[in-house]
C-alpha cells in the first residue's frame, strides 16, 4: 500500500490469549 501524505497508519493487533 502506498503511504499517502506523511500519516502513519497503525493497526492495533489484539493479543491472542490461548
Amino acid at each position: 500500500d502506498e503511504c499517502e501524505d506523511d500519516e502513519i497508519v497503525v493497526v492495533e493487533q489484539p493479543e491472542q490469549v490461548d
